[in-house]
């Protein structure tokens, strides 16, 4: 409700809007300061009395709101209790400056809240991006650990095959040794035997054949080796040297990607860390923010109950009002219809007339104070102490129109002139002075612990 008048207030023309504008500025000032409360209602009375066209007080023209004093202020607002209009608006702006202030607060903490709640939802989203981005990197980069683990598992079975090849023609190269020293050794057998069947003279020729076929055998057989140890150690060093630059790469880059992978892999924990500190500081912000909108609330609720009483004494002065207007008609007839009743039946002389004129008015008012003795409204003890007030009595008694009226011999009109005279000396000042001052607020235990808990927050 409060915020439904504070958004109304603000749509109204320039001038509602400057001191709607200058109070939300204010608003911690009017917490604690009067003076701020007064000049925010002066500004709110004066721009009513400017939208319906009518001429502010004297003492409130010429004021304004950043360089008054407090002096002018409260000339300017005796100038508005002199019209009951005035008054009431101005009253009614000082008691809901403070609690439109907090409403101000109130929205004010739920568009914070809000950009909290934005703020924070944008974080997740990042995060969740950022860790998106992250999977993706350590998904590329475990498939080229697998390729790289792939390529090593292949490289290590070329390394299986050239070990049995190499191992294969070790064993050839035995085998073909053995083969050769057997053949050697048969064939020196043979020609062993041939020369111990033959004659002298031929196993000298037979023994140098024999020994150049074996040179010859034999050279042939270290070429051979030799050529096929050649080819064999060039092409295990050439495979070894691929094979071991190979490795050596692949174990590079695998070192660069696991440093790469811790190196991420801290930087996502650090990150996880900053963010799990700021969604619990927002969760902090989010509690204090929904134990201040609860307080408000139940001041919103006080002051609910605060106004229905109000209400409440506002009808019951109303009827007390009522109930006053029609006794007192009543009284006057009754005074009326008894004066008349007096001076027609009595005919008597001018000074005894008026004596008698005397004594029926004292009379009457006597009546009158015991009549409305019994009620307990301040108005009848007003009207009650004019017999007792000598001096308004003597002023209106001597008035040069009474006199003239009472030496005609016109009781009626001379009646009802005094008590006309005597309400407009003594009744009617006392009830503009009733009616224009501001009434007493009675704070309730409930309004109480609303403004207790308003102070503790």
């Amino acid at each position: 409700m409060i915020s439904a008048a504070l958004a109304q207030n603000v749509n109204k023309p320039d001038c509602f809007r400057t001191a709607i504008g200058q109070m939300q500025q204010r608003c911690a000032d009017l917490d604690g300061l009067e003076e701020e409360k007064i000049s925010f209602a002066i500004s709110m009375t004066l721009c009513e009395l400017e939208i319906a066209h009518l001429s502010p007080p004297m003492e409130c023209r010429l004021i304004q709101n950043a360089a008054a004093t407090p002096m002018k202020r409260r000339h300017c607002v005796e100038a508005l209790a002199r019209s009951a209009q005035s008054w009431s608006s101005y009253s009614g702006y000082f008691r809901e400056s403070t609690r439109m202030c907090y409403a101000y607060q109130q929205l004010n903490d739920i568009d914070v809240a809000k950009d909290i709640y934005q703020n924070i939802t944008a974080e997740k989203l990042r995060l969740v991006r950022f860790l998106l981005g992250r999977e993706q990197s350590f998904q590329k980069n475990d498939q080229q650990l697998s390729v790289s683990l792939e390529s090593m598992h292949e490289i290590l079975g070329d390394l299986r095959g050239f070990s049995g090849v190499f191992n294969s023609v070790v064993a050839d190269m035995t085998d073909l040794s053995r083969g050769i020293m057997k053949h050697v050794t048969a064939s020196l057998d043979e020609t062993l035997t041939l020369i111990s069947r033959q004659q002298i003279e031929q196993q000298a020729h037979a023994l140098l054949e024999v020994d150049t076929g074996i040179s010859r055998i034999l050279s042939k057989h270290a070429e051979s080796l030799e050529g096929a140890v050649k080819t064999l150690g060039n092409e295990l060093s050439y495979h070894s040297e691929t094979l071991l630059q190979q490795v050596n790469l692949h174990d590079d880059e695998l070192s660069r990607v696991m440093n790469q992978v811790n190196h991420q892999w801290n930087e996502m924990i650090g990150g996880i860390s900053s963010l799990h500190l700021s969604i619990s500081q927002a969760s902090q912000a989010t509690d204090r923010v929904g134990q201040q909108l609860q307080a408000h609330q139940e001041e919103t609720a006080a002051s609910y109950l605060v106004q229905l009483a109000a209400t409440k004494n506002a009808e019951q002065l109303a009827l007390a009002l009522e109930n006053l207007t029609s006794t007192t008609h009543v009284e006057l007839q009754q005074i009326s219809n008894a004066t008349q009743r007096i001076t027609e039946s009595l005919s008597v002389p001018q000074g005894q007339a008026t004596r008698i004129w005397y004594s029926i008015l004292l009379g009457a008012f006597r009546i009158f104070g015991r009549g409305v003795i019994f009620c307990k409204h301040p108005l009848w003890s007003l009207i009650r102490s004019l017999v007792g007030n000598l001096p308004a009595y003597h002023q209106v008694s001597e008035h040069a129109v009474f006199r003239i009226l009472i030496m005609v011999g016109h009781l009626a009109w001379s009646t009802a002139w005094f008590l006309l005279s005597a309400m407009m000396v003594i009744i009617v000042p006392e009830l503009g002075r009733l009616l224009t001052q501001p009434p007493e607020r009675i704070v309730t235990p409930v309004e109480a612990l609303a403004f207790q808990a308003e102070e503790t927050l």
